[in-house]
């Protein structure tokens, strides 16, 4: 979704001045659901949406008549605030609408290599002027932050609440067809890091079929769906690119090295009887680092589909005691007499993970194939 700095979307603000009281659209007046195709970095994967008003002859509370274009934006917040990062971990960002000249939004978007569709919606004169009321009073300062929610609130299902209670309509009927980790990995990209570390840190509850209306947190399901339903004049609407990355910057080459290098360390740590235990500590080290991630957003991050993470099984902080062990002679000992044991809890993660049909990650195989170099090691010794 488009996230702007907040200190440029206050200066446009100030410079368009939109007024607290009465306004009035002229029965010129045009509302457009405009959604952005996907851009890089990470948080543009998903698309954008927005509400832009046109009108030639609105007039202002003031009672002058004069032409505004308008872009009305949910997906607007400060990285400077106070505490955002920590925040932004937990889940506790606070988004505003924001509100621009639609051709400064437009500038922007090009800027970002993002492509702008615009839907002109089919409305009566007393429909436009609703969504524009709306708008304002959602556009006071007291009312204009919200708590934002990746899947649940968020740019795409602020408009679309607006629009739906604007034109009396039901929410949208049946299934989706996929799941929530289906829908959200098709706009991560192939071979993308952020891809990754979201499998990562969701649980089985992403792996759940979503509704047909919960599919609208999506811009371009949102835009599809009022194309469908014949809300707008525009009957097709491309459909969006996935912004892909490249094999060889991906975590499954990654992922691949790490599989060779422990076969291959594996087999060399046999023939010459001697075990390299820096390579044991350093994938240690990986798990015990992605282990606190997943723990703190497990337990503490208001964030959707952690708290049902089943990856915190094989990943947490506690593999800080293999690292322990593994720093002098005795504990080595004891971390591959207990390897076995540490397979069996892996084998017992993988079958409860499939039991609550949460999908599996490539870190199990990597912890998987790691633990079951020890209990090779432990049979050849």
């Amino acid at each position: 979704m488009q996230h702007k700095n907040i200190l440029i979307i206050s200066l446009l603000a100030l410079l368009i001045a939109m007024p607290t009281s009465a306004q009035t659209l002229s029965e010129d007046a045009i509302v457009s659901l405009m959604s952005c195709s996907p851009a890089e970095p990470l948080y543009f994967h998903y698309g954008h949406s927005a509400i832009r008003i046109q009108d030639p002859h609105y007039v202002g509370p003031d009672g002058r008549e004069g032409a505004i274009d308008w872009t009305f934006n949910y997906g607007v917040f400060d990285f400077r605030q106070t505490g955002f990062y920590a925040k932004f971990v937990k889940g506790q960002t606070d988004y505003m609408l924001g509100m621009e000249h639609t051709a400064e939004f437009q500038m922007s978007s090009s800027y970002a290599g993002r492509q702008v569709y615009y839907q002109p919606l089919l409305l009566t004169q007393e429909q436009k002027q609703a969504i524009m009321d709306a708008l304002a009073e959602n556009y006071l300062p007291q009312n204009r932050y919200y708590r934002y929610n990746f899947v649940y609130d968020n740019c795409a299902t602020r408009p679309w609440r607006i629009i739906r209670k604007t034109l009396e309509l039901p929410q949208a009927e049946g299934m989706a067809g996929l799941t929530w980790r289906e829908n959200i990995d098709h706009f991560s990209g192939k071979w993308t890091w952020g891809k990754f570390g979201i499998n990562l840190a969701f649980g089985y509850e992403a792996d759940r079929e979503m509704t047909r209306e919960q599919s609208l947190f999506l811009p371009e399901n949102l835009m599809n769906y009022v194309s469908e339903q014949g809300l707008s004049e525009d009957e097709y609407i491309a459909p969006f690119t996935p912004r892909d990355g490249q094999f060889w910057t991906s975590p499954e080459l990654v992922i691949l090295l790490l599989f060779l290098l422990i076969i291959g360390f594996t087999i060399w740590d046999v023939w010459r009887k001697k075990q390299t235990w820096l390579l044991d500590g350093i994938l240690f080290g990986i798990y015990l680092i992605a282990g606190c991630i997943l723990f703190y957003l497990y337990f503490f991050s208001e964030h959707p589909f952690v708290g049902s993470n089943l990856n915190v099984l094989y990943l947490n902080p506690l593999w800080i005691l293999p690292i322990a062990l593994c720093c002098y002679k005795k504990g080595q000992q004891w971390l591959i007499q207990a390897s076995p044991f540490l397979l069996g809890w892996l084998i017992i993660a993988m079958m409860w993970m499939l039991l609550r049909h949460q999908s599996l990650h490539l870190m199990l195989t990597l912890v998987f194939l790691h633990t079951c170099r020890l209990v090779y090691i432990r049979k050849k010794q």
